[in-house]
């Protein structure tokens, strides 16, 4: 399984499923990209996520922290770290380990999921986003092999095996240096992009202002404002324009809206200041964009 085919990024630089829960509570895949120059976007969830690399180069930015990630690197996001990944070689591998909050069933039930389990998944207990630690790097890909395989019983294998990686985790790279405190306010402010985010998919071809979005998150426009370029690294204007533009590339690819009516649909007055938008972003012209995919589709009609 590739990671287009786990993440589902390939046609937008934000999908609906973005920031929604991934209905999942165990996955754990090898995830092979070659020539993708971005791994996944910058994205956040409420479950608990680790990478193992075993092939090529990658850098990898948590919560405005940078690591290059090659063989034998562990990458941990705890439940709501902002993270993006890029390549940084033409082949990339590594094993992605994702467990849900109801994999080991109630948290709240018996000793070990009090103590440990729900603190996790309360971002109460952190662990480390970087480290090496080869014990953790078998167990995750003997996970991946007895998920692969299925023979009768692996599940209990696997929840074994779960429980022991998160062992060695809190053991070995429990993360002391960041006080819960402060991380839930990280949370606190990361649903207020989140809410800013939503508004903006929803609304993108009506006219919107920052009044209209802070009003909708009841929150101070300009505080708003830091906290978005602070937590996301763009402004909520750029956002903005990054949402319209892949709208528009998916109308300038799968329709035969004319480029003006593309424009006036995703709230342009002007279609030439539409054009040098999406050009500025995009690195090519709407008018370059409709001709190639003209062209590809009476290649495709010939064949």
């Amino acid at each position: 399984m590739t990671g287009e085919d786990l993440f589902q990024y390939t046609d937008s630089f934000e999908t609906e499923t973005s920031f929604a829960e991934y209905n999942l509570s165990l996955r754990c895949d090898k995830i092979i990209y070659t020539n993708v120059a971005q791994i996944f976007h910058r994205h956040w969830h409420t479950h608990f996520e680790l990478l193992c690399f075993t092939d090529g180069r990658a850098v990898i930015n948590c919560n405005n922290a940078t690591y290059e990630a090659g063989p034998g690197d562990i990458l941990v996001f705890n439940c709501n770290d902002i993270h993006v990944g890029y390549s940084k070689t033409r082949h990339v591998e590594y094993y992605c380990l994702i467990i849900g909050r109801d994999f080991f069933g109630e948290t709240n039930k018996d000793e070990c999921s009090i103590k440990f389990l729900k603190p996790l998944f309360e971002n109460k207990i952190l662990i480390n986003n970087y480290f090496k630690d080869e014990e953790i790097q078998k167990t995750i890909a003997l996970i991946a092999k007895l998920i692969e395989d299925k023979c009768d019983g692996h599940e209990l294998l696997v929840k074994s095996h779960c429980y022991t990686v998160l062992y060695h985790l809190f053991t070995r790279h429990r993360n002391t240096t960041t006080l819960p405190a402060s991380y839930l306010k990280t949370v606190r402010n990361m649903d207020r992009i989140y809410q800013v985010m939503s508004y903006i998919r929803a609304n993108h071809s009506q006219k919107i202002s920052l009044d209209d979005i802070a009003a909708y998150t009841n929150t101070n426009k300009y505080h708003l404002s830091h906290i978005f370029k602070e937590y996301y690294n763009k402004t909520i204007w750029e956002y903005l324009m990054e949402v319209r533009a892949d709208r528009a590339e998916k109308m300038l690819t799968s329709s035969d809206m004319s480029i003006k009516q593309i424009a006036s649909l995703l709230g342009f007055e002007d279609p030439n200041y539409f054009g040098k938008m999406y050009k500025s972003l995009k690195g090519v012209a709407p008018s370059q964009v409709r001709k190639e995919t003209k062209s590809k589709q009476k290649r495709q009609e010939e064949l």
